[in-house]
C-alpha cells in the first residue's frame, strides 16, 4: 500500500496547511454542535431540553394526547436509528467537505 511506504510518503509531496486543520476542526465542531441542537429535538431531547419531540407534536396537534404512552416503543426507536444513522452521515459529510483540499 502506497500510503504506508515510507519512501512514498517521503518522496510525495504531501501538503496541507494549518489553517486548514483549524477550519476542519471548527467545522466539525460547529457541525457537532449542530447536530447537538437537532438532538434536543427528536433524539430523547428531554435529558438535554426537558422539551420532546413527542410533547411538541402533541402540543401542534399532530398527535393525540398521551398517544406516545400506548406506542412508546415504536416510536422512539425508529427516531434513535434514524437519529444515528444521519449523525454518522452528517459527521462524515462534515469531515469530507473539509478536508477534501487536503493533499495526504
Amino acid at each position: 500500500m502506497k500510503l504506508l511506504d515510507l519512501k512514498y510518503i517521503l518522496n510525495n509531496d504531501t501538503s496541507f496547511s494549518v489553517a486548514g486543520i483549524k477550519r476542519t476542526v471548527l467545522m466539525v465542531a460547529l457541525g457537532a454542535l449542530a447536530l447537538l441542537l437537532v438532538a434536543s429535538l427528536t433524539f430523547e431531547g428531554e435529558y438535554l431540553t426537558f422539551l420532546s419531540f413527542e410533547w411538541l407534536m402533541e402540543y401542534i396537534g399532530l398527535l393525540n394526547k398521551n398517544w406516545l404512552s400506548g406506542h412508546h416503543g415504536l416510536f422512539l426507536h425508529e427516531l434513535q436509528i434514524v437519529f444515528l444513522v444521519t449523525f454518522i452521515f452528517e459527521l462524515f459529510y462534515f469531515m469530507s467537505r473539509y478536508m477534501r483540499d487536503w493533499k495526504l
